[in-house]
C-alpha cells in the first residue's frame, strides 16, 4: 500500500506543531522563572495583579499570560456573568493556575520537587548548542557515571531516593513480594526501596548492589533502623562484577533505561545466573512503546554525555526478545496506566546454560582528544576563545555565533571557567507552592 503524499494542510500542521513545542517549552519555563506557582497559589488573580506582583511590563504580560492560557498552563476564569472572557472586550481577566500546573507544583511533595528538578538539568544538558557538543566541546558541568566524589553521588541519590517510593508502589501493584526470601536489588540506590520492603514484608531478605559509595549509603540506612539483619550492601560494578548468588528474586529498577541493549543483555545473563532454579526476574522501566515524548526528551538531554544514556527507553519487543535469549520465560507484562510511566515485567528463571558474553571493549580515546579543525578555520581560534569563556561565564546559547574549532581548541578553557547558574530557590526545587 502506497502512502499518499502530505498535503500542504497537513505539511503545515507538523510544521506548526514543531514550532508549538518550542512555544510551550519556552512559556513553561518562563512561568516557572518568575515563580507564577508561587504567585497565583491555590487561588486567583486578576492580570494586573500577576503583572504588578511580578514587575513585569503591562502590555507585554498580558499577552504572556494570554498565551500560558492558550498553552493550557493557566485557567482563565469566566466573567461574573457566565459568559466567556475574551481579552480587549471585556474587563480584565482572572487567571488561575491550569490542572496541569497544579499537579505539577500544587503541593510540596515529589511530584513537584522531581518536575522543578528535572526542568533544572534538562535546561543545563540542552543549553549547549549540539554542533558544538558533537565537535567534542567539554561541559563545565558534567555528568559521569559512575559519581567521582561524594557530592556528586549524594545528587544522583537524592534524585532516585525522591522517586523511589514511588516506583516501588507501582512495583508491589503486580509482583507477589511474599513469596520471596531473598531478593537482590541491583542498581538500587541507597536502600530506600529495600527500607520500605523490609517493614512490610518480616521474611524478606534484601541486598542492595550498587558502588562502593552508595553501598556505604545502605549500610547506613540500615544501621540507623536496625534492618542490619534482613538489608546488607554488596560493593560491585554490574558493568563488570558478577551479582551476588542464591537469590529467589532479581530486580531491575529504573536501571536497564540508562544502558544499551548488549550491556542489558548481560545484566540479563549475570541475574540468570545469579536466581535459584525458578527464580523470578523484576523489571521496573518506561515503555518507548507507552512514551515516545518522554524517550525523545531524556535521549536528546543525553547527548552531551559520554558515560551513558544510549537508547534509553526501549521496546517491549526488545526486552522479549532479550529475556528470550538470555535464558527467561516471560510471565507478565503491566503496561502503565493513568497513574504512572512505568511498565513492569516479570519473568521465571528456565533451567537453560547461558553463557556470559564478553564485554565490548571500551574505546581508547584521550580525555581532551577531538577532531582536527578543518583548513583554513585554525586561524578564527584564537579571537574565538574570549568569547567562549564569556559563554562558559554567562549562558550557553551564546555560543552559536562561535566557530566549531573554536569550541574545540578552547575545551580547557571551558573547564577552567564555573559556568555561572542561576541557583535561585525554583532551580533548586524549593520554590513555594
Amino acid at each position: 500500500m502506497t502512502t499518499p503524499p502530505l498535503t500542504i494542510q497537513k505539511t503545515e500542521e507538523a510544521y506548526y506543531n514543531l514550532l508549538a513545542g518550542g512555544a510551550r517549552y519556552a512559556l513553561f519555563t518562563s512561568l516557572c522563572d518568575l515563580y507564577l506557582p508561587a504567585v497565583l497559589g491555590s487561588g486567583d488573580k486578576s492580570a494586573e495583579e500577576i503583572i504588578a506582583a511580578l514587575g513585569i511590563s503591562p502590555h507585554r504580560g498580558r499577552k504572556w499570560l494570554h498565551a500560558l492560557h492558550l498553552a493550557g498552563f493557566l485557567d482563565k476564569l469566566p466573567r461574573p456573568d457566565g459568559g466567556e472572557q475574551v481579552n480587549g472586550l471585556d474587563a480584565p481577566p482572572r487567571y488561575r493556575l491550569g490542572e496541569l500546573i497544579r499537579s505539577m507544583f500544587g503541593d510540596n511533595g515529589h511530584g513537584g520537587w522531581f518536575f522543578r528538578e528535572f526542568l533544572r538539568y534538562y535546561r543545563t544538558a540542552v543549553a549547549y548548542p549540539l554542533p558544538s557538543v558533537l565537535y567534542g566541546m567539554q561541559l563545565a558541568q558534567p555528568v559521569r557515571y559512575p559519581p567521582v566524589d561524594s557530592a556528586d553521588t549524594h545528587l544522583l541519590h537524592d534524585w532516585m531516593r525522591s522517586a523511589a517510593i514511588d516506583t516501588l508502589a507501582v512495583i508491589r501493584r503486580y509482583v507477589d513480594f511474599e513469596r520471596y526470601e531473598r531478593l537482590l536489588d541491583v542498581g538500587g540506590g541507597d536502600g530506600t526501596m529495600a527500607l520500605q520492603l523490609y517493614r512490610s514484608f518480616p521474611r524478606l531478605i534484601i541486598t542492595v548492589f550498587n558502588m562502593p559509595q552508595p553501598t556505604e549509603m545502605v549500610q547506613a540506612l540500615a544501621e540507623k533502623n536496625n534492618a542490619w539483619d534482613r538489608i546488607g550492601g554488596i560493593a560491585g560494578d554490574f558493568r563488570t562484577d558478577p551479582l551476588p548468588g542464591g537469590n529467589d528474586a532479581v530486580m531491575f529498577s529504573r536501571v536497564l533505561a540508562d544502558w544499551p541493549p548488549e550491556l542489558c543483555r548481560r545484566l540479563l545473563q549475570k541475574a540468570h545466573k545469579a536466581l535459584s532454579d525458578d527464580g523470578h526476574l523484576i523489571i521496573c522501566e518506561p515503555l518507548y512503546d507507552h512514551n515516545p515524548d518522554l524517550c525523545l526528551v531524556w535521549e536528546h538531554s543525553y547527548v552531551p554525555y559520554d558515560d551513558f544514556g544510549l537508547q534509553c527507553y526501549k521496546p517491549l519487543a526488545l526486552y522479549e526478545r532479550l529475556l528470550k535469549e538470555t535464558g527467561f520465560e516471560l510471565i507478565s507484562v503491566h503496561p502503565p496506566s493513568e497513574e504512572t510511566i512505568h511498565c513492569v515485567i516479570l519473568a521465571r528463571r528456565l533451567d537453560v546454560p547461558v553463557a556470559l558474553e564478553p564485554p565490548a571493549p571500551e574505546p581508547v580515546t584521550e580525555p581532551n582528544e577531538s577532531p582536527a579543525a578543518p583548513a583554513g578555520e585554525i586561524a578564527e581560534t584564537e579571537p574565538a576563545r574570549d568569547k567562549l569563556v564569556q559563554f562558559a561565564e554567562f549562558i550557553p546559547g551564546e555560543a552559536n555565533g562561535i566557530s566549531h574549532p573554536a569550541c574545540r581548541v578552547a575545551t580547557d578553557a571551558v573547564a577552567a571557567v564555573t559556568r555561572a547558574v542561576d541557583d535561585r530557590a525554583v532551580r533548586r526545587g524549593e520554590m513555594d507552592s
